[in-house]
């Protein structure tokens, strides 16, 4: 019987040290399968697959806890995303106020650069570039 076992399971699951290592995909069709009310059902499903009883619980368990795990990840999920769309909307608003002074600059740049190919006189209050009074 275990030789049938063995061979089910080569895809699934391997042979180490004297017991079965189910994958999780086996282990949740066990429970799936086993929420039977009659015992005797168990333990002919139980033998059939050789699983024991203390692995079933064991799963059933594990299962729970994964189920109200992921109840509290979701929540902590939830509240990184709120984090994570507030800093995205920050980090845009911050970038629209820097392409805005950006295409500013450029502007009176470019404004300036016209100026100084139209040849005409630059106004300055800086003393040492003015041009000399003429007398």
């Amino acid at each position: 019987m275990k030789v049938a076992i063995k061979k089910k399971l080569a895809g699934d699951g391997e042979f180490q040290s004297g017991s079965f290592k189910f994958s999780s995909k086996d282990k949740v069709q066990a429970v799936v399968d086993t929420n039977s009310p009659f015992e005797l059902e168990l333990g002919e499903y139980l033998r059939e697959h050789g699983i024991l009883k203390k692995e079933l619980v064991a799963w059933k368990m594990a299962m729970e806890d994964g189920f109200n795990k992921s109840t509290k990840t979701n929540a902590e999920f939830r509240r990184e995303l709120a984090n994570e769309k507030a800093s995205v909307k920050r980090f845009e608003k911050e970038l629209r106020l820097k392409t805005e002074a950006l295409a500013e600059t450029a502007a009176l740049l470019v404004r300036q650069k016209k100026y100084k190919q139209s040849g005409a006189i630059q106004r300055t209050t800086n003393p040492l570039l003015r041009w000399p009074k003429s007398s």
